[in-house]
């Protein structure tokens, strides 16, 4: 015999239920703010210390994360050493104003208070970057109290950048499958040229399918032997993700025997002669696709990681402000 609960019972366990919830929620909550005051009180530590500095000349960083973020490999912090280092008899202390997850609306909301409590003699700002369609903008419209409320709430915050990422992830995701589905059908009918097989390898690079990339490529060179940038996608697939160095440097001399304008090909065959150390050859490889491609930026940032290497500073420096 079957006893029949009362609807108290039922009453009292959804009561627990949602109780449990609200303290989950109050103490994510809770945590959240603990952990950003702790992090706001120490750059406001280290910002009033450099305002202590006398007779130095003051400089002032906005900006998102990008600015507030890396302690001291943050870019005001390296900005405040590097000044520092060169003795050219001002001493330079840096204010960090960077606030996480922020647009350029805060940043200027926020300019006129900042200005007024930290007096820089210069303001240097690094701002956009959270200004796109699929980021968390800080409003400015009139909510009422309780959405106002809500919407303060860092766990809204956490949950909204959650599923923004979620939402990018399975937008990527279908446009990745619907390119692919395309290319499909276009296989299944026979009506595929070299191009849709290229572009189809580009689509698994970026999905970091690198065997799926291989096979188009290779059929990118059956279907066209003399299609040289399939040659350097092969190069370089080769050279990064099998370890097949002397392959990927044979692959990579076809282009140029095919195509010696090609100037992302001496790129590659200078990444080649990196791996295996050939010093002056890579330069040498670097060089020529700079002479053939003067905006070719790998071949300028292949340049700049190589004088590095050899701690040619300078020269480094120069490669890195042309890419």
């Amino acid at each position: 015999m079957h006893t029949i609960q009362p609807p108290t019972f039922f009453r009292q366990k959804i009561f627990l239920i949602a109780l449990g919830l609200l303290l989950t929620i109050f103490m994510l909550e809770a945590g959240l703010r603990f952990g950003g005051l702790i992090f706001v009180s120490l750059q406001e530590y280290r910002n009033m210390r450099a305002i202590k500095q006398k007779g130095t000349y003051r400089v002032m960083c906005l900006g998102e994360s990008t600015s507030v973020c890396g302690g001291k490999d943050s870019y005001p912090s390296q900005m405040e050493e590097i000044l520092n280092q060169h003795n050219i008899g001002i001493r330079f202390s840096v204010i960090n104003s960077g606030v996480v997850a922020v647009n350029t609306s805060y940043i200027l909301e926020h300019l006129e208070a900042n200005l007024n409590k930290y007096h820089p003699d210069l303001v240097v700002a690094m701002i956009g970057i959270n200004d796109g369609v699929n980021t968390l903008p800080y409003e400015t419209k009139s909510y009422s109290k309780i959405w106002h409320f809500l919407k303060s709430l860092r766990i809204y915050k956490l949950t909204q950048f959650i599923w923004s990422g979620l939402a990018n992830k399975l937008n990527n995701s279908k446009q990745g499958n619907f390119k692919e589905a395309g290319f499909g059908k276009n296989i299944k009918e026979g009506a595929v040229n070299d191009r849709q097989y290229f572009k189809l390898g580009e689509s698994f690079i970026d999905k970091g399918d690198f065997n799926g990339a291989e096979e188009m490529f290779k059929k990118v060179v059956e279907l066209n032997p003399r299609n040289d940038q399939a040659y350097v996608e092969l190069g370089r697939l080769y050279r990064l993700h099998h370890n097949v160095n002397n392959e990927a440097e044979n692959l990579v001399r076809q282009a140029i025997e095919l195509n010696p304008r090609n100037s992302q090909a001496y790129v590659e065959l200078g990444e080649c002669y990196l791996s295996r150390e050939a010093y002056s050859q890579a330069e040498e490889m670097f060089k020529k696709a700079i002479e053939l491609n003067s905006s070719n930026n790998a071949a300028y940032l292949g340049l700049a990681y190589f004088y590095t290497n050899f701690k040619k500073y300078p020269l480094s420096e120069e490669m890195f402000q042309k890419s």
